[in-house]
């Protein structure tokens, strides 16, 4: 079975320490989303979907009713570009 490689950008680590590694429930639930992720990244729970308008070539999937991550398909791997709150994320 072929696993998604995943990688990083800049951003999505610095919020990753700041917005999800101090809540130790977030976290827990980030780890259960990655590794369904890596198994399937259109997972329905995860309600994997399209983003709209500025950000029509990212994806996102949820973590919880509140968290999300950006990410987008490149070449062979996924590049997680943000986590965060919905309203961290989308903001203008």
């Amino acid at each position: 079975m072929n696993r998604v490689k995943l990688d990083y950008t800049v951003k999505f680590k610095r919020n990753f320490k700041t917005r999800i590694l101090p809540n130790h429930l977030i976290l827990e639930l980030f780890h259960d989303a990655i590794d369904l992720f890596l198994e399937n990244p259109f997972n329905p729970y995860l309600r994997t979907h399209l983003l709209k308008g500025s950000m029509k070539k990212f994806y996102a999937f949820s973590i919880n009713e509140d968290y999300r991550v950006i990410f987008r398909f490149h070449k062979d791997k996924v590049l997680f570009y943000d986590i965060g709150k919905h309203s961290q994320i989308y903001k203008k």
